[in-house]
């Protein structure tokens, strides 16, 4: 599950922890806890946290990992950058500038996730401008060599869906990783058929590019998500459209159900990362259109797939020479 901190003490308070408790009884495992900073703009070269916006403060950040630890579930540290104009973060225009600053600021995040014993690392998220043009590639593989001597875990990066295939140094990371919005349909409310076999193509599209490239790396999504509105499936990653009379409780179910029923199948996945479970116990509900699956009917789907379906084998962890603890040794 994706665990946003939208607020500097959203994290470590008792709502937190409750909402926490609420996701391990759904049967989570895991838990990508996702930091904001931000930039003014596509070619700010300045980077940094903003209490006024929704940043979470280095305190509540360590709490809320010892309180998903303390709940059992092992995390993914995901620092993101969003910009103050409000444009989303695959626009930013990359420059060795904006690379030197974007280095000593996940590296230090890097630091941050060893020193508060993170089972696995996201070194960046969605930008699609500063990994569309390969020439950026040896600023990235620094990077890489930079969180790898702050931080002795497993590391990944979340790639927009469909911008996976422009990165060259995916051998560099332990995890290929995709927030996989991907479209399904031009249909509001299609049939669970339908998005099943949208998915079984999507998913076969992934598995030939993988094996012609990159045939011994695992694949996260490091995010997917769909609404409880009528059309999710069309543009799952469009967050913006909201029309209260469109609530579709089913075809969210519908979406998840065909992505769990498919990707569960490829020897290639090693997880979801579904976008997402807020630090509010009482969100969503049956009058919600938003991405979470608090208190709704896809809640009791995910928690029969985590609790009866999916046990034992590689959904119940990374391979045990990447975990943290061995990394120690």
């Amino acid at each position: 599950m994706s665990y946003p901190a939208w607020s500097w003490n959203a994290l470590g308070v008792a709502q937190s922890v409750q909402s926490i408790a609420a996701m391990r009884e759904t049967g989570v495992e895991w838990a990508a806890l996702c930091v904001f900073w931000f930039q003014n703009g596509v070619n700010s070269t300045v980077i940094t946290e903003d209490p006024n916006r929704y940043t979470a403060s280095r305190p509540s950040v360590a709490k809320g990992i010892a309180d998903l630890h303390a709940a059992g579930i092992k995390v993914l540290l995901k620092p993101m950058v969003d910009l103050r104009t409000g444009e989303w973060r695959g626009t930013i225009e990359p420059s060795d500038a904006w690379f030197d600053a974007y280095e000593a600021y996940i590296a230090d995040w890097a630091k941050f996730a060893a020193d508060n014993h993170v089972e696995i690392f996201c070194i960046g998220c969605e930008f699609v401008e500063a990994v569309r043009n390969k020439t950026w590639a040896p600023q990235w593989r620094r990077i890489v060599a930079s969180v790898r001597a702050a931080y002795p875990g497993p590391i990944t990066y979340a790639s927009n869906h469909g911008n996976e295939q422009n990165i060259s140094w995916w051998d560099a990371l332990d995890y290929i990783g995709i927030d996989a919005y991907y479209s399904l349909s031009t249909q509001d409310n299609p049939a669970h058929a339908d998005l099943t076999a949208a998915w079984q193509r999507q998913a076969d599209k992934i598995e030939s590019w993988r094996k012609r490239v990159w045939p011994d790396i695992p694949i996260l999504f490091t995010e997917i998500g769909y609404r409880s509105y009528d059309g999710a499936n069309r543009q799952p990653w469009d967050y913006q459209q909201n029309d209260p009379a469109k609530v579709d409780l089913q075809e969210q179910v519908d979406c998840y159900s065909a992505a769990l029923e498919v990707l569960t199948q490829r020897d290639w996945f090693y997880g979801f990362y579904w976008w997402n479970w807020e630090t509010n116990p009482n969100a969503g509900g049956l009058n919600n259109t938003g991405y979470t699956p608090q208190n709704k009917p896809v809640q009791s789907l995910l928690s029969d797939w985590y609790k009866n379906r999916l046990t034992g084998g590689r959904f119940s962890g990374i391979p045990s020479a990447f975990l943290y603890e061995s990394a120690q040794k």
